[in-house]
């Protein structure tokens, strides 16, 4: 953002932007943007300059030109970051061109797991103020190619003597997401509590990780075994206990789980039901006020966008105090709410037009909480939905809440390797 006395000033300069993200082994970032700004009129010149980033953890903030390193303001507030330049000199005159690099080590923009690696750079906050945006990422050697890229088109890669180089030209109001690897490993260690209060014996049931067309469960140990095992409406795998009366008994689960980026058409796909459609607790889809935002928000990408953009994530402090609110709750009071909301609000809107969605509930996997955060318990429970794809004939798998917290990241398009 820039900063001068006049509102006509906006037309009086010429902007390019080129943003280099240096990822090193350890998946810390070294970003730096270089700008240059060129005077089109003979009498406006840039005195100040601002920059803001959606991470509050950035380092090492150095701004420079030719002539050397010049002074900066650092300020952190509600999870962001800005930084404030005033040059000492003033650069008058038309066709005149200020460069200079603003640099910074991120520790959030990559995230490492095992052999893979997902780097997410939000897109650009006002990309039409600027002639030409150029984008690089290099990552390390180890990673090799990009498994996945977002947007897969306009970019160039290629390995280098370092690792792979990948440059963006024109991505507008998008951002960047790439996955280096095609699966993630994951070992499971979870406990179920199942109580019978009564005196007399109860059958209990909880719900294992299933299998879908992009997770496959191996189960080590179930102890106790479950009474029977079955699969519900939506491929659900529910266990029954028998529980004797007055008793309490932990259910301790190991397993592994692997997710993968494609497809595995072993699966079978659960379709739609005339449920996926229906109005339920918390998706209301009659709200006339929904059904006014729902006209004006027909596909799922365009749900998406409303979601994130209006709604406020607000972290639980306490299950004590928590209730889910719903889709008209999180409408009327949208800057405190948390996954469920998020979820809730785009199954609603996605089902008001004929879209079938529904509500996921397992663990997401982060090394961030505050930009990546899991909503419910922490490191246990969060929530995101899924919408019908008609044209891959897929249940498709959407974080509108980390949307919304990581400022911009696209987890619509692309998904990751982290959501069981």
């Amino acid at each position: 953002s820039k900063a001068f006395a006049q509102q006509e000033g906006d037309d009086a300069f010429e902007n390019n932007l080129k943003s280099t993200y240096t990822v090193n082994n350890n998946g810390n970032t070294h970003v730096e943007h270089t700008f240059t700004i060129k005077n089109l009129t003979p009498t406006y010149y840039i005195t100040k300059h601002g920059l803001r980033t959606n991470s509050a953890n950035i380092q090492n903030v150095r701004v420079f030109n030719r002539s050397g390193t010049i002074d900066a303001e650092v300020t952190t507030l509600d999870k962001q970051t800005n930084i404030g330049i005033t040059f000492p000199d003033k650069l008058v005159g038309e066709g005149k061109t200020r460069t200079f690099t603003i640099s910074y080590n991120n520790p959030d923009l990559a995230q490492i797991n095992g052999n893979v690696l997902e780097v997410a750079i939000p897109k650009q906050a006002d990309p039409n103020k600027y002639v030409n945006v150029e984008v690089e990422l290099n990552t390390p050697l180890r990673f090799g190619h990009a498994t996945r890229v977002y947007p897969s088109t306009n970019f160039t890669q290629k390995l280098t003597n370092d690792g792979t180089r990948m440059t963006f030209g024109d991505l507008g109001n998008k951002g960047v997401s790439a996955i280096f690897g095609f699966e993630q490993i994951f070992d499971l260690n979870f406990t179920y509590f199942l109580e019978n209060n009564d005196s007399q014996p109860i059958l209990l049931q909880t719900a294992l990780p299933p299998d879908t067309p992009f997770q496959r469960m191996h189960y080590h140990s179930i102890d106790p075994k479950p009474t029977e095992m079955s699969v519900d409406d939506d491929g659900n795998w529910i266990a029954t206990f028998y529980m004797p009366g007055n008793t309490a008994q932990a259910v301790k689960v190991q397993a592994q789980a692997k997710l993968t980026l494609d497809r595995n058409d072993d699966i079978p796909v659960y379709y739609p039901q005339d449920f996926h459609l229906s109005r339920q607790p918390f998706w209301e889809i009659d709200n006339k006020n929904l059904r006014e935002i729902a006209e004006q928000n027909r596909t799922p990408e365009e749900i998406y966008n409303y979601v994130t953009t209006n709604l406020e994530y607000e972290v639980i402090e306490s299950l004590d105090n928590f209730e889910r609110k719903g889709a008209t709750k999180a409408v009327e009071n949208p800057t405190a709410v948390a996954c469920q909301e998020f979820s809730d609000l785009f199954v609603t809107l996605a089902r008001i037009n004929q879209v079938p969605a529904r509500v996921i509930t397992g663990y997401a996997h982060t090394e961030n909480n505050q930009l990546r955060p899991l909503s419910l318990v922490e490191d246990v429970l969060h929530a995101w939905p899924e919408y019908w794809n008609e044209q891959e004939q897929i249940w498709q798998p959407i974080d509108p809440t980390w949307g919304n917290t990581t400022g911009g990241v696209d987890y619509f398009n692309q998904f990751d390797l982290n959501h069981i």
